[in-house]
């Protein structure tokens, strides 16, 4: 079952291409994603001492196929990578560092409310799979893979052939996620 649900994921922009309709691809960069709150929210380990912490992505890439000007299908993936580094006073054998790297391939769909030639508003939902890394100092590397799920509440695209975006969101893509869109 697993196969053929990263099958559809993968083969569902190839689908989407071989259609006659405006498409575009994008790329992204978005900020709170679940990984970078994962300590925060208590999940991470000690919180003894100082911790500094730092953050890449979630960085994405994407192609949106347009069904129609209510309607776009498409495909995004994205990564992200969360450093932190726990240091006790005075230092100590229980210093850590711990590194999350997580890589997600959605399926996605967007429906278009306000659809005006160089500005449009949205909402979407995002459905795929998630693998992430987590290495520590302290623990033995482990890995997951899990379904994930990315709700975007409002969207904003503004621009024609080469246009500019931002979306307030849940999950993967982080809570906001801005990008250029760029359609051939």
């Amino acid at each position: 079952m697993r196969s053929r649900y990263i099958l559809v994921l993968l083969l569902a922009p190839l689908w989407a291409h071989a259609q006659k309709g405006p498409h575009e691809v994008y790329a992204s960069y978005g900020l709170g994603t679940p990984l970078s709150f994962e300590f925060d929210l208590g999940w991470g380990g000690s919180s003894t001492g100082t911790v500094q912490k730092s953050v890449s992505g979630p960085a994405g890439v994407g192609y949106r196929y347009f069904l129609s000007e209510k309607f776009a299908l498409g495909a995004q993936a994205s990564y992200t990578r969360v450093r932190r580094e726990f240091t006790t006073q005075p230092p100590s054998t229980t210093d850590n560092t711990s590194t999350d790297v997580g890589y997600a391939l959605l399926v996605r769909s967007e429906v278009y409310y306000v659809r005006k030639p160089t500005f449009k508003v949205y909402s979407g939902l995002g459905v795929g799979w998630n693998w992430e890394n987590h290495t520590s100092s302290d623990y033995p590397s482990r890995q997951e893979s899990h379904p994930t799920l990315h709700l975007t509440l409002a969207g904003i695209r503004f621009g024609d052939r080469v246009a500019g975006f931002a979306e307030l969101g849940l999950s993967v893509n982080g809570i906001l996620q801005a990008g250029v869109a760029v359609r051939p």
